[in-house]
């Protein structure tokens, strides 16, 4: 009932009351009560646990009956929203969902294949959804990737060793999706799982139970970026602005990586511990923003093009003059009555820095970008790229200086091959310099990219 906790468990003075809780739902529920009547619900340590309870317990239904007037009177967000709290309650009491799944390893003609196939043998809990939503599609929504989804089909009783003749086969040319756009839904869950983007396994252990914002602000937080145009809706995807780029092509990487919330985060759990203390830890914040301030205030980032950034009042947005009040950003035409000056930076030209010389064509020079690290002779053609995520693992900066000295990194942990396992390697510059690889203790290609 109380909408700003983020705890998952029920505390164990809540179990004597469940199930005069279950009797006040209205009666549309009656036949996703039936296994509850004749199972009665028990005090399991994975829903109610005392000490996995921070401010509030879970969100559940209270002991109020609720009628079928009751819910004929509220809107359909209203009748939704109790719909998932009811049955999730219900859920966690039903028993587990039960499949067998198989995988067949296969040679032919000296080639591997694989096959994957997958029985259920009990619906359990996931019977409850199944007419109100694919369970499949909730799936896919939550790990946001489809590309190692595993086959629902049955497969024949095979064992090692058997043979079988190949009646067909079908050469398929496919590509993998690039990361979907963030939705609503997705980012929130983003942000309450931002730990897992933090590399340090201790400060990530830290954020394993925050993440970044509470549940009260972290739709706040979402709609303040978008009232202040640094991101923006476009039906359901969530897209940044140039703005919004911007800054984050600006601001020191401190400030935007997931890890500062970490720390502060492990700061805070041990002074709640007596192991630090809440006069050192305010005094180093105090001093790291001092200088973070400082830092920017000298940075290079900051030396841009005398430019005017003004509210263009017929086209509703913001544009960029230049010295002349000619649009750098717009289609060049004469400034008119309609633009205000807002606000002026200063300085010369904007240069990213550089990292090495393109290993492409020898002219160009490696600086980062967005999504990646490229030649910053593009505009002349040079496609040169390597992506910053690399087999599940981001590539840092001072990783990509290594690989741009022909020497491999060192041995890393994590990568994700695409039939899912997970191995330890070092990143290698290929020997044509045309893109990166991975190898093993000895410099041999594990696989290429």
């Amino acid at each position: 009932t109380y909408p700003r906790t983020d705890s998952r468990y029920l505390s164990d003075d809540i179990f004597p009351t469940v199930e005069k809780r279950l009797k006040t739902l209205p009666e549309q529920y009656s036949n996703d009560l039936e296994y509850l009547r004749k199972n009665r619900p028990k005090k399991d340590k994975r829903i109610f646990n005392n000490s996995k309870v921070s401010d509030h317990h879970a969100i559940i239904p209270t002991e109020k009956k609720v009628n079928n007037s009751d819910l004929a009177s509220w809107s359909k967000d209203e009748r939704n929203i109790y719909d998932l709290v009811v049955r999730r309650f219900i859920a966690v009491f039903y028993p587990d969902h039960q499949y067998l799944s198989t995988t067949i390893a296969l040679e032919i003609e000296g080639e591997n294949f694989k096959a994957t196939g997958k029985v259920v043998t009990d619906e359990g809990w996931r019977a409850l959804y199944q007419k109100k939503q694919n369970v499949q599609q909730i799936d896919k929504e939550r790990e946001n990737s489809s590309e190692d989804e595993e086959n629902i089909q049955a497969l024949p009783d095979l064992k090692k060793g058997d043979k079988r003749l190949v009646t067909d086969s079908q050469l398929l040319n496919k590509k993998t999706k690039p990361p979907a756009a963030y939705t609503e839904a997705t980012l929130l869950q983003s942000m309450e799982t931002a730990g897992k983007f933090v590399e340090n396994e201790e400060l990530r252990d830290a954020m394993k139970d925050g993440g970044l914002g509470t549940p009260a602000t972290r739709a706040e937080i979402i709609e303040k970026l978008i009232k202040v145009e640094y991101m923006q809706r476009n039906k359901k995807k969530l897209e940044p602005t140039q703005k919004g780029i911007k800054l984050i092509s600006l601001v020191e990487k401190e400030i935007k990586s997931p890890e500062l919330t970490g720390n502060w985060e492990k700061r805070l759990a041990d002074i709640s511990k007596g192991i630090d203390n809440n006069e050192s830890f305010m005094s180093d914040i105090s001093k790291f923003v001092c200088e973070i301030v400082d830092k920017i205030k000298s940075s290079k980032k900051l030396t841009f093009a005398a430019e005017k950034i003004v509210y263009d009042k017929e086209k509703g947005k913001y544009v960029t003059l230049d010295n002349n009040c000619n649009k750098t950003f717009e289609e060049k035409k004469e400034v008119n009555n309609n633009l205000s000056v807002n606000k002026y930076t200063k300085s010369a030209p904007v240069s990213r820095k550089v990292l090495a010389v393109c290993p492409a064509c020898g002219k160009g020079g490696i600086i980062e970008g967005v999504r990646g690290y490229g030649c910053n002779r593009y505009k002349e053609g040079c496609s040169y790229v390597i992506w910053k995520e690399f087999y599940g693992k981001k590539l840092s900066e001072t990783m990509i200086k290594t690989l741009m000295q022909g020497k491999t990194t060192k041995l890393l942990k994590g990568f994700k091959l695409e039939d899912g396992s997970i191995i330890s390697a070092k990143i290698a510059m290929k020997k044509d310099k045309s893109g990166i690889e991975l190898v093993d203790d000895k410099g041999e290609t594990i696989t290429k990219n």
